[in-house]
């Protein structure tokens, strides 16, 4: 995956939809596989880009938007964590809907974090 990215980069650049969603795949892949903190370093390097690409009320940078959230959750951030996760909860439920994957997906991973009912009670949820 690292060296389908140095390719995108190379021929595509960084600022690239595809490159930015290779790159957040990667940063998902290194959390689910526990690597956090370099998780964390792409997710950082990743949501510029992607809110360039593709704006950030598009649903693939709040879906990174969550995906980031939830690799801060894992490392006990849990404060930066559900700040992200209301954002990214309130845009996709204006700009795609309630029922969409990507605000479904935020919506979980809201309801995974301790204290999880408190939020989304206060979101209408």
């Amino acid at each position: 995956m690292r060296k389908t990215i140095e390719i995108e980069r190379e021929h595509l650049g960084d600022k690239h939809q595809t490159t930015v969603e290779s790159m957040s795949h990667l940063a998902a892949v290194l959390t689910e596989r526990g690597r956090l903190d370099e998780a964390e370093r792409l997710f950082a390097e990743t949501l510029p880009l992607a809110g360039e690409a593709f704006g950030e009320g598009h649903f693939t940078t709040q879906w990174i938007n969550t995906e980031y959230a939830k690799c801060l959750a894992l490392q006990g951030n849990q404060e930066e964590a559900r700040t992200i996760l209301r954002k990214a909860l309130a845009v996709l439920s204006d700009t795609v809907g309630a029922e969409h994957r990507a605000t479904r997906n935020a919506r979980q991973a809201l309801a995974d974090l301790p204290a999880a009912r408190e939020s989304l009670t206060s979101l209408g949820e």
